[in-house]
């Protein structure tokens, strides 16, 4: 909400009707931790605000008064006119290894973030010369004869020159990425019904855009894209909610997760802090950090068993020889892509569920990845920049005539101080009593005033 008294997130619930009512009935609760809420000891809002919005309006509640901890989703307008003023002209670089993002386990409480669907899919860079579109995996293998359709449909955007990142998914019925759908229509070999998210664009019709903050390389590839007569190619778009809401959101319609991005930030390539992943479950098993013993004989019972339900943990050297099993050890060299709940202290998986072998990723240039902390919440703005009141005779009744209490009085002025104290800035000076006259202040914020303002009775 964004209300006159009311803000932030809200819970509604629907009760069950009781015997004899037609209609049902609903609880309104105020989300937990969100950056709103306050205890009702602090401030209770039919104290501050007794007042009927119909009679006695109010503003709507700025933004600036949510706390500073709290992290803003920006939703930019389908119309927003790109500002590529920092954009350099140069020539299309032969190589452009993409960003990526750093694992973490919740939503960062500070700065202004832009929030995708994290899709379940291979990363794929689009490299575009002489109108010619080239399909490349993260690590620079070259898919284009993989994807001869979608390499025509890109044709359609009309580009000379570009380079552009997004996901390669295949979308089940429901229209959600399907991971083990998208490995059985890459071994079709007639249509392959896939779907290309595009969510930046690094280089564009001959301009570097590296150091453009990202809002805008984005306003610019959703005017191309949705401009296209492209088949195959959507634009990732930005959701419309906090990053602390939308995550649960994500998991309880089946996507892997969440993406946000710190609005501001530049291009970077490699691995970075403005760029953090959410995920549902952890994924990617990587060989290159277990023994090599428990992952190979993992990759070897999943090609010779065909694994159903996990990756099994490998068995002892000496527990395979008393069953009289032939076992081959090797290093290993294929990575494949697990769900699971967690790492053990002894670094095994938790709840494994075999997801697939991974062509697009070499296990050399894995690594355990770590999830970064997220920022810690910082205190009121209003806290910061005064300090606390020592208030006597709290209770103490100002107005008979309807029991209204001195704190109340001081909790109605710090819910309004948002709107009050820039206007009192500029009020001019009174007299001290009715009948006075008013007169401006000699200056304002250090500048002089105008020597003709007049003065008014009141």
């Amino acid at each position: 909400m964004q209300g006159h008294k009311l803000a932030g997130q809200w819970e509604l619930i629907r009760l069950t009707a009781a015997p004899g009512q037609k209609q049902p009935q609903w609880l309104l609760f105020k989300k937990r931790g969100d950056p709103w809420a306050r205890p009702s000891a602090d401030y209770d809002v039919l104290t501050a605000l007794p007042d009927s919005i119909s009679s006695t309006p109010l503003p709507l509640l700025p933004t600036s008064a949510r706390l500073a901890s709290a992290a803003e989703s920006v939703i930019p307008t389908a119309n927003q006119a790109p500002d590529l003023s920092r954009a350099v002209r140069s020539a299309l670089p032969q190589t452009l290894p993409p960003q990526l993002a750093s694992l973490c386990k919740q939503a960062p409480k500070t700065g202004q973030w832009l929030a995708e669907n994290k899709f379940d899919g291979y990363r794929m860079m689009v490299r575009i010369e002489s109108g010619q579109a080239s399909l490349l995996t993260r690590n620079d293998h070259d898919w284009t004869a993989k994807l001869p359709t979608l390499s025509t449909d890109l044709q359609q955007l009309g580009q000379a020159e570009a380079w552009l990142d997004g996901e390669l998914v295949a979308l089940d019925k429901a229209g959600l990425p399907d991971f083990g759908l998208l490995q059985r229509v890459l071994g079709l070999s007639g249509p392959q019904p896939l779907t290309l998210f595009l969510f930046d664009a690094p280089f564009l019709k001959g301009m570097d855009l590296r150091q453009v903050p990202l809002l805008d390389p984005r306003a610019a590839l959703r005017r191309l894209v949705e401009g296209s007569a492209c088949q195959l190619v959507r634009f990732s778009p930005a959701l419309p909610a906090s990053p602390a809401a939308l995550l649960p959101a994500s998991c309880t319609m089946g996507l892997e997760g969440l993406m946000l991005k710190r609005a501001d930030s530049p291009y970077v390539s490699g691995r970075s802090t403005s760029w953090l992943k959410l995920k549902c479950q952890l994924a990617e098993l990587k060989p290159a950090q277990a023994p090599a013993e428990r992952v190979a004989r993992g990759l070897q019972a999943g090609v010779r068993t065909g694994v159903r339900t996990g990756v099994r943990n490998a068995v002892r050297k000496g527990e395979a020889q008393r069953r009289g099993a032939t076992e081959h050890w090797v290093q290993p060299s294929v990575v494949v892509e697990v769900a699971f709940g967690g790492w053990t202290s002894d670094k095994h998986v938790r709840h494994a569920v075999y997801r697939g072998v991974r062509t697009d990723k070499a296990a050399k240039s894995l690594e355990l990845e770590q999830a970064v902390p997220a920022s810690p919440p910082a205190p009121l703005a209003s806290a910061a920049a005064a300090p606390a009141l020592n208030i006597s005779h709290p209770n103490r009744i100002i107005d008979t005539s309807t029991g209204l209490r001195k704190i109340d009085l001081i909790r109605y002025y710090e819910s309004v101080g948002a709107w009050m104290l820039p206007q009192l800035r500029v009020q001019p000076e009174y007299g001290h009593g009715l009948g006075q006259q008013c007169r401006p202040p000699a200056t304002v914020g250090g500048r002089q005033l105008p020597g003709n303002l007049g003065t008014v009775n009141y």
